[in-house]
């Protein structure tokens, strides 16, 4: 008898826990938005893990647009964001020095666009169906922290 409570007991733990982050140093970001479809209401939800120590800050361009950055004391700053067609404008600098501003794809493309900025930090734009995410101002020595984070972006319920 002793055996069910066992195994029990686990399972409770780690869905009670997974409301957090599972990922050490890191913290979780729900981005949670119902944008209008026509007659419909479209529900975008995402979760990502990103570093503890940013600032979260949301961006609405219009009733469609929505963008959650998160910016470090470093000036890094990792974004998600549902503006599909010409991602976020803190890398449009960026992606117009490497001839890539408007990247032509289709629906449920992925493409991942990244380079060096001109002071030697890093940038990425993840385009994937519906939502951008993306990171600036990387320093070189923090940039796993990132990429693990982009890997991170899930859609939940």
């Amino acid at each position: 008898m002793r055996y069910p409570l066992l195994v029990f007991i686990p399972l409770f733990v780690i869905s009670c826990a997974s409301h957090k982050s599972l990922i050490e140093g890191f913290t979780l970001v729900r981005y949670k938005e119902s944008i209008p479809a026509g007659d419909t209401i479209n529900q975008q939800h995402y979760i990502i893990d990103v570093p503890k120590g940013g600032s979260l800050e949301k961006y609405r361009d219009s009733h469609i647009s929505t963008e959650y950055r998160i910016t470090y004391p470093d000036s890094s700053v990792i974004y998600i964001t549902n503006e599909n067609v010409g991602g976020s404008r803190i890398n449009w600098t960026n992606r117009e020095r490497a001839k890539t501003l408007n990247p032509p794809k289709s629906i449920g493309d992925t493409l991942y666009l990244f380079g060096t900025q001109d002071n030697g930090l890093h940038w990425r734009d993840n385009f994937m169906g519906e939502m951008v995410a993306g990171y600036a101002n990387v320093k070189p020595a923090k940039l796993y922290l990132y990429e693990r984070a982009l890997k991170s972006l899930r859609r939940y319920k």
